[in-house]
């Protein structure tokens, strides 16, 4: 018996956008972030009606798919939330109410009740007051903020596969940010004194930083292939440099919460995933072929959309 030759047709994706109730229901569900990448990478390869796929025919639906996440998932998620935390905050106003005195004057009795001395640290002796003059305008902070900034940049620039002249000209750079930042150290001891120095806990962080950098350069250059401690560890102290930005104003402080902590330590992770080049890679790295090859960590783009996903809580297992 000869096999029947039947008409194929493409079979439509459970999650489409043929018409507005599917795209409704499609929609509801990225926002619920559960699959979204696979329905993301379905409209992404999507082609002409009735046609099979194509492999990033449509990437601009990226764009769509996290515009919405961001604005309607995230948010309005967060204006629901501000809204509950106003209403609790005007019910406990409530037991004010017959209070003689305004929301602004308990501020600023309690202001009072709690205001501490400001201490500064100002140097007698004049060659220390001269430096202690400099690492304390704002023109070396402004130069510092925007050391810290090109050093991000640099560190963005890392990719795979690897271009040898465009890793000597980082490693080059690197040592530049490294120096300016060990500068920085010395100049703030000379004007402040260890002990004042020390003392602050931005500056201790910033003088940990900057021996780990070392650590990394020599380390780097002494055991290039060595197993035994990971080169890679010592390289988390380039990411941590961009925490310096928050020792630059009170406001950026706010941001050490333990929301923040955690998202910065999938950063770091994604960094350094970002700079392996050790083992556990190597053999997908022949030819680049992941078990997933859409999420990946070859270059800062890919690490990012990676991260975003991870953000999302969106099959971060695998």
């Amino acid at each position: 018996m000869k096999p029947l030759r039947m008409r194929r047709e493409w079979i439509k994706n459970d999650f489409n956008f043929d018409n507005v109730g599917d795209a409704m229901i499609s929609l509801f569900v990225v926002s619920t972030f559960e699959g979204w990448p696979d329905l993301l990478y379905v409209a992404i390869n999507s082609n002409e009606e009735d046609h099979g796929p194509v492999y990033n025919a449509r990437q601009a639906v990226a764009i769509f798919f996290i515009t919405f996440i961001v604005v309607i998932a995230f948010f309005m998620m967060n204006i629901f939330v501000g809204f509950v935390i106003v209403t609790f905050q005007n019910e406990g106003e409530r037991e004010y109410e017959n209070c003689e005195l305004d929301k602004n004057q308990r501020k600023c009795i309690e202001f009072a009740l709690k205001a501490k001395p400001h201490r500064r640290y100002i140097p007698r002796n004049r060659f220390q007051y001269r430096v202690w003059w400099f690492v304390t305008s704002q023109f070396f902070e402004y130069v510092i903020f925007i050391i810290i900034l090109l050093n991000t940049t640099t560190l963005a620039m890392k990719h795979y596969p690897p271009d040898p002249g465009m890793d000597h000209v980082l490693d080059v750079l690197n040592l530049i940010f490294t120096g300016v930042f060990a500068l920085e150290a010395v100049f703030k001891i000379i004007a402040l004194n260890p002990k004042n120095y020390f003392g602050d806990r931005w500056n201790a962080f910033d003088f940990v930083i900057v021996l780990g950098s070392f650590i990394d350069i020599i380390y780097g250059k002494l055991s290039p292939g060595s197993n035994i401690i990971s080169i890679n560890f010592f390289r988390l102290f380039r990411v941590m440099r961009l925490v310096k930005l928050l020792s630059r104003g009170e406001g950026l402080q706010t941001l050490l919460s333990v929301n923040y902590l955690i998202n910065y330590n999938f950063y770091y992770r994604g960094e350094f995933l970002a700079y392996e080049d050790g083992d556990p890679m190597k053999p997908l790295r022949m030819r680049r072929e992941w078990i997933k090859n859409d999420f990946n960590f070859d270059n800062v783009g890919d690490a990012m959309i990676s991260l975003f996903v991870v953000s999302t809580f969106e099959g971060w297992p695998e």
